[in-house]
């Protein structure tokens, strides 16, 4: 700067210009460095990850745009369809559905266009909606509305002010004869009545409002009364996956995952089962919603959904290329962590020995809320990449450690995957009896490494270790490598009186997966 600012009290004409214009520039891009850029940065990554939430991206961000141009788009074409409606020469209530099945059918469209989600439909009892009742949903997205009105053309909605008064759908709502709950359930009594006399039912989102963290909260009495006075069915509708496609906490962020609609059996007016009054049903009714809703996430909260691959890919995007990739390429090599989801409770005391950057640990508590995590690694450059994720909350932390040091917790499943074979086998046995000690009743020891016994395969796994710690260096080791063998993990089992289950991990390399379990008395 000081250089050519003196070139600024030249003489030559030529010489101020080229002076002004660098400055000029420098200070340019001094501001834009400053303030523009980190601007942009907090909007879209640092901001978005600091209250939990994906940080942006630009393909994220085109599926965002697709989706609600899509939307929009639909909303103006269902105001043409009303506008020529009013027009047509015909009987109100013939119009009316008419337009509501015009409706549902460019819901039904309209979700299987947008490409966001996998599609399951849960309807044991061949619902049809054919006889009126009020359908009671979770509540966690406005795409809730749209998968409840694609449901049947027969159907008008409980809605709040806003919803009423959107600029977008408003118009459409007020003129599918929906219904304004603010002032109170008894001042559109009547109104349902003549609804439900044509055939309609009754959709309310007994919540009140979208949940922010993705569980059912407590049902308020709207839904119960209306059923009550209009002498109605309650008709239970569970709605999975649509606040991780779009939360409340991010509304215009739009992610992929699996969108599930499961219609439990209708409780009949007359079913005393759950209570006598709308009071006594509101508490007993919510609570078997409830049981139903984990029971859908049980059954969809697993590698197969990929939002949660999405999830964990999008916790290490801005850490650097080798970081991403190496995530993307080796969760995939992985199979998502399948099997050990498979095997390890969803209510569990996890330890992961040698976790690395922590995908395994984000994986497995990302599964299920009942799993407390616990992720050990000497690498402190992982464990600071890990404990930086927008990801982590109060189930799952992370410690920089030498695992043959530290006081292990007492866990319900210990893991020690692909790093036993950086210890020699002195401290391998160490650790081995170290975990079997701190092992919970019902517990078990996870292990997967190389088979030194493997013979041809063998060859390949040293290969790609060499690579990773020796040319790559993205794993550290201080010391040879010692892969231990599945004899050595028969004579610990036999030592423990332990039960032992094993598999080949791959076709290509000798890595091995052994489960070691306590025998149960039963089992001799």
């Amino acid at each position: 700067m000081v250089g050519l600012g003196v070139l600024v009290f030249a003489k030559h004409p030529a010489l101020q210009s080229i002076s002004v214009i660098s400055i000029l520039g420098m200070i340019s891009v001094v501001l834009v460095s400053y303030t523009i850029l980190p601007i942009l940065f907090r909007f879209f990554i640092s901001g978005p990850a600091a209250k939990g939430n994906f940080p942006y991206t630009f393909s994220g961000l085109l599926v965002t745009v697709w989706f609600f141009g899509l939307f929009v788009a639909g909303c103006l074409l269902l105001m043409g369809v009303a506008f020529l409606l009013l027009l047509l020469p015909a009987r109100r209530k013939s119009k009316k559905l008419l337009f509501s099945r015009i409706m549902m059918y460019l819901l039904r469209i309209f979700l299987r266009a947008a490409w966001i989600a996998r599609r399951e439909k849960i309807n044991p009892g061949n619902e049809t909606f054919e006889k009126p009742a009020v359908v009671i949903a979770n509540h966690q997205s406005f795409v809730d509305i749209l998968v409840m009105l694609s449901l049947a053309p027969k159907l008008v909605m409980a809605t709040n002010r806003w919803v009423w008064h959107s600029p977008v759908f408003g118009k459409i709502v007020q003129y599918a004869d929906f219904v304004q709950t603010a002032d109170g359930y008894e001042k559109v009594l009547h109104h349902l009545r003549d609804k439900v006399a044509q055939g309609y039912s009754v959709v309310v989102f007994p919540e009140g409002t979208r949940s922010v963290d993705g569980k059912v909260h407590r049902f308020h009495k709207g839904a119960f009364y209306l059923a009550e006075k209009l002498q109605l069915d309650i008709l239970p509708v569970v709605l999975y996956g649509t606040g991780m496609i779009i939360s409340k906490r991010q509304p215009f962020y739009v992610k992929r995952g699996v969108l599930c609609t499961r219609i439990l059996p209708r409780i009949l007016s007359v079913d005393t089962g759950f209570g006598v009054t709308y009071q006594e049903r509101v508490k007993a009714i919510g609570m078997a919603f409830r049981r139903a809703y984990q029971e859908t996430c049980d059954i969809y909260s697993n590698p197969d959904n990929p939002y949660f691959y999405r999830q964990l890919v999008a916790n290490y995007i801005y850490k650097g290329p080798v970081e991403e990739w190496y995530i993307r390429i080796k969760v995939r090599m992985e199979n998502k962590y399948d099997f050990f989801h498979r095997i390890i409770p969803r209510k569990a005391r996890i330890t992961d020995l040698g976790c690395g950057l922590g995908p395994l640990s984000y994986m497995l508590s990302m599964f299920s809320e009942e799993r407390d995590v616990l992720g050990i690694d000497y690498d402190a450059e992982k464990i600071a990449i890990a404990n930086h994720n927008f990801s982590r909350n109060g189930r799952i932390r992370f410690v920089y450690a030498d695992v043959a040091d530290y006081d292990l917790p007492a866990s319900d499943v210990f893991i020690m995957n692909d790093m036993l074979h950086y210890m020699d086998y002195a401290a391998q046995d160490r650790l081995l009896e170290s975990c079997i000690g701190k092992l919970l009743p019902g517990g078990m020891l996870i292990i997967r490494d190389g088979d030194a016994g493997g013979t041809a395969r063998h060859k390949v796994t040293r290969f790609t270790e060499l690579l990773s710690t020796r040319l790559l260096e993205f794993n550290k080791r201080e010391n040879d490598l010692y892969f231990p063998t599945h004899e050595q993990f028969i004579r610990i089992a036999a030592r423990f009186n332990m039960k032992i289950e094993q598999r080949a991990n791959d076709r290509f390399t000798s890595n091995t997966i052994y489960v070691l379990k306590r025998k149960e008395e039963s089992d001799g």
